[in-house]
């Protein structure tokens, strides 16, 4: 069973940010797609894993892409 959530990333004038709230599954420990969106939407798609939540914050997201090795860092504490 695979989770799918889309959340804006687009930030409101006052300066509160909008979380992602990733979804994820049970068991398997793969990830199915993890993707920005063309229309500014952050979508994630996991499958696998014990059921959890992972929040994070889009102001971070932009680290997370442009360094593979801190995302595979903090996935793996997740599970």
């Amino acid at each position: 069973m695979s989770w799918a959530r889309t959340l804006s990333s687009q930030q409101e004038e006052s300066g509160k940010e909008v979380w992602a709230d990733l979804m994820v599954s049970r068991r398997k420990k793969e990830i199915a797609a993890l993707a920005i969106g063309l229309d500014r939407h952050l979508t994630a798609s996991l499958c696998g894993w014990e059921e959890q939540a992972l929040i994070i914050s889009l102001s971070t997201w932009s680290l997370l892409r442009s360094n593979p090795l801190i995302a595979r860092m903090l996935l793996s504490m997740a599970l």
